[in-house]
């Protein structure tokens, strides 16, 4: 359960950044589509080349420290990232969803070596695509849903800001309660 719960609220920001924003701003807010999508995809850009970097600083500091600065980092900007929608600029957009898109990837990058680990060799494929899975549909899948219903009852970007940043709250809480396992040793046959 911890496993699962450590990675939705990423999956939620994911979805909600770059499914759910795309049809919402432009239906909702009036900003061009062509805007919102260039904010996404400079998001995806920048991420993309921080990926790596984050993966690495994992593997030197641990899964869990890189993981609480951008899980922690997630809580506190989702407000703002989603709250920048407000203004219809698109370039205070553009610079929220890179960075929103960044504290995300810093939670993702070390995420497939952290599940694997909590898993022993018998059920680390099992244990860790389950719990990936599931929080993806958790977090993710049903994002959407959960914000299209929050924005007919608050009609502010904001309330899609408090939802990402519950969730990232969750994750938060069980990333920190999940042990670091970076410097363990693992058999990888059955014992």
């Amino acid at each position: 359960m911890l496993a699962i719960g450590s990675a939705v609220g990423g999956s939620a920001l994911y979805y909600l950044t770059i499914v759910y924003t795309l049809s919402y701003a432009p239906t909702e807010l009036g900003i061009p589509q062509r805007s919102v999508l260039a904010a996404i995809s400079a998001g995806a850009v920048v991420a993309a080349l921080v990926m790596v970097p984050f993966a690495r600083w994992a593997d030197r500091v641990g899964r869990r420290p890189v993981m609480v600065y951008g899980m922690a980092g997630s809580v506190v900007w989702a407000l703002p990232m989603f709250g920048s929608l407000s203004t219809r600029n698109i370039w205070l957009i553009t610079v929220a969803f890179i960075i929103g898109q960044v504290l995300q990837i810093m939670t993702f990058s070390p995420m497939a070596a952290f599940m694997a680990e909590l898993f022993p060799a018998r059920l680390r494929y099992t244990g860790a695509s389950a719990a990936f899975i599931l929080a993806n549909t958790i977090g993710g899948g049903f994002a959407p849903l959960v914000a299209s219903w929050l924005t007919t009852l608050w009609e502010s970007p904001l309330v899609l800001g408090v939802y990402v940043s519950m969730l990232c709250l969750v994750s938060l809480v069980c990333v920190v309660k999940l042990p670091e396992t970076r410097d363990e040793e693992f058999d990888v046959r059955e014992s």
